[in-house]
């Protein structure tokens, strides 16, 4: 699978490197090379710097200040090179670090040539729009007319060309939602008008207002970075107290990290947007911090916690969410928690959300295939079936996604094979009873 996978990237790279060369050539001896050369290449170094220092700022969503720089060269160089400034400093974006150094040049070229021809799509709209050269103020009106719709149609240009890429490189990976780009294509829209201002006072002030336009460049960076780095501290927050709960229990060490992973997993299949998923995620490192405030020799004993014990553990797990639920970034964190403990515990109340229900068919899952101081792990095949005889409880669309999620990941977890969880449960009576 992962040889198909590879090969329809190498021969999408070998096409989509043609089409870029044709395009890239033909503009260039339609339009002629952009002027100033030290000006186009001032401004390509821009782009793509801030095409390098791309941002996550949702789950697996990354975005970059660079849509301010290729609609200022589109006023700079003008109608009639603007659309060949595009396709010149998008062709540079293929010296991405974070491709190259591992060798993955098939997907540099396929991503260079999609923002190629995003840019020059889009610059193309914005020349088509534009009344002229900008000669005085009174063009600065027209021109942000002009980008307001050119800028508003260029992420959606790119979302189409990543969805369509998509849909041919990785069949089997879900396609991201449109609905779930709206705010984040919106504030590139914002960038690229206003890129395109900064590209008009440039042609009306001179290059005296270069370092005003880069300094710009740079606090649309810091905007996305910042927002990054707030998400960043909030994750290691978590972490740390993902540590924590580990530390108290050996046999639940790693069990945070696989719940993680098998959410994550079954949110791509079912279209769940970014903050939804990074909201899951964050749930499923702290779904066991109650277990801070149970007493050890609950967690190490050697078999289940009696009845008479499970009210009280559950009251000290309540106190310490409700605490943590005092924390705003945490809140919604918490209150799909407290939803999941709701489902595990058999007293749904009906409102409990898809992100619960994903969460409580994950841990069910690794609670099978993990083995516990009472009980051995059971095979993957036999913890599949559990979770449908539960379908009801949980949802059968969310089991299913995290069943087909797994199989598709080609991951194995649990025991090997009915025999080995037999010898294993043998041993863990005859403990038992020694104990």
């Amino acid at each position: 699978m992962i040889e198909q996978r590879d090969r329809r990237i190498r021969v999408a790279a070998a096409a989509l490197g043609v089409a870029g060369l044709v395009t890239l050539g033909s503009l260039l001896l339609a339009q002629g090379i952009p002027q100033p050369l030290w000006l186009l290449g001032l401004l390509t170094v821009g782009f793509v710097v801030l095409d390098n220092a791309a941002v996550e700022v949702g789950d697996g969503l990354y975005l970059s200040a660079s849509a301010m720089v290729v609609f200022t060269a589109a006023v700079v160089f003008g109608g009639e090179q603007g659309p060949a400034a595009a396709a010149v400093m998008a062709a540079c974006t293929v010296a991405r670090v974070d491709l190259i150094r591992p060798g993955r040049w098939a997907v540099a070229v396929v991503n260079t040539v999609q923002i190629m021809l995003g840019s020059v799509l889009a610059i193309a709209v914005f020349s088509a729009l534009m009344p002229g050269d900008v000669a005085t103020r009174a063009d600065v009106g027209p021109i942000a007319f002009a980008a307001v719709i050119a800028a508003g149609a260029y992420p959606w240009i790119n979302f189409g060309a990543v969805s369509l890429l998509s849909r041919r490189l990785f069949p089997d990976r879900p396609l991201p939602r449109a609905r779930h780009q709206i705010t984040n294509n919106a504030a590139l829209a914002v960038l690229g008008v206003l890129g395109a201002l900064l590209g008009a006072v440039y042609v009306l002030g001179g290059a005296v207002v270069l370092p005003l336009l880069f300094v710009t460049y740079l606090v649309g960076h810091i905007g996305f970075r910042t927002n990054a780095h707030v998400r960043e501290a909030h994750e290691a927050t978590i972490r740390g107290l993902v540590r924590a709960i580990e530390a108290l229990d050996s046999y639940g060490r790693g069990h945070a990290e696989r719940v993680a992973h098998f959410v994550a997993l079954a949110a791509a299949r079912l279209g769940l947007d970014p903050s939804a998923r990074t909201r899951l995620r964050w749930a499923a490192y702290v779904h066991d911090v109650g277990q801070i405030a149970v007493p050890a020799e609950m967690l190490h004993r050697a078999g289940p916690v009696p009845a008479e014990q499970q009210e009280r553990v559950i009251r000290q797990m309540a106190v310490v969410e409700s605490i943590l639920a005092e924390v705003d970034f945490l809140a919604p964190v918490i209150e799909v928690v407290r939803q999941r403990h709701r489902l595990v515990a058999g007293t749904p109340q009906g409102d409990e959300s898809v992100e619960a229900r994903l969460l409580a068919s994950a841990d069910l899952f690794d609670g099978l295939t993990s083995a516990r101081s009472h009980r051995a792990a059971v095979t993957q095949r036999e913890a599949f079936a559990e979770l449908r005889s539960r379908a009801a409880a949980l949802g059968g669309d969310v089991v299913e996604a995290v069943i087909v999620g797994i199989e598709r990941s080609g991951e194995v977890y649990g025991s090997p094979d009915a025999d080995s969880t037999a010898a294993v449960e043998h041993l863990v009576r005859e403990r038992a009873i020694r104990a």
